[in-house]
């Protein structure tokens, strides 16, 4: 299984419409794309969105950053700035139930060396991943690869208040299990599109 995360800068006004430009028009040629496992829509503030694809594998992977690259040119130059900030890899870690409703999203983004993050994936899934799957209004959780140390975790909730309540929890984890990680990027971000083919998900 595969992810491709994609960071937008928005221009100023521009969110309501780049949202639906995405959801209207790239989110179905995504959709498309052989492997296609989930598409989410996510905006951290009014100036950022991000897309979350999610794949059975590397080719649809990186089918999807061709489709994306060609279909920004056409559909989104006006509305954005610049190019997107572009992350993929393997997941390594996944939980959850993805056919939930999820309205809200934490994603941290860790930079380690390669032998923490091999050290790191045990203690995430013997540890954390039972602490997420038993709060209330959990969804679904996914940890990948990104390559270089660099690891991306992508939580998804109910609602806010939820995803702040079980962030608390984990959080109160990681600094006695994790305490020789760097701390993580973090972005909270409101979940106004998801997509799960469910028929596609990997079997747990």
């Amino acid at each position: 299984m595969h992810v491709v995360v994609r960071e937008y800068k928005v221009k100023p006004g521009q969110m309501d419409r780049i949202v639906q430009r995405i959801g209207d028009e790239i989110a179905p040629l995504i959709q498309k794309i052989p492997g296609f496992i989930g598409y989410t829509i996510a905006t951290p503030s009014d100036a950022e969105v991000t897309s979350i694809s999610f794949f059975q594998d590397k080719n649809g992977s990186e089918e999807s950053t061709r489709v994306a690259s060609e279909s920004v040119k056409r559909v989104l130059a006006d509305v954005v700035e610049g190019a997107p900030r572009v992350s993929s890899g393997e997941v390594i870690i996944r939980a959850g139930n993805p056919a939930r409703e999820a309205h809200f999203g934490i994603m941290r983004r860790f930079s380690m060396t390669p032998e923490q993050v091999r050290a790191t994936v045990p203690r995430v899934r013997e540890g954390l991943v039972p602490i997420l799957t038993g709060s209330p209004g959990f969804v679904a959780y996914s940890a990948a690869d990104c390559g270089n140390g660099t690891v991306i975790s992508l939580s998804a909730f109910e609602n806010r208040e939820a995803a702040e309540a079980t962030s608390k929890r984990a959080m109160a984890w990681a600094e006695e299990a994790m305490r020789d990680i760097p701390d993580p990027e973090v972005i909270r971000a409101e979940l106004k599109l998801r997509i799960v083919n469910e028929a596609a998900l990997p079997k747990s």
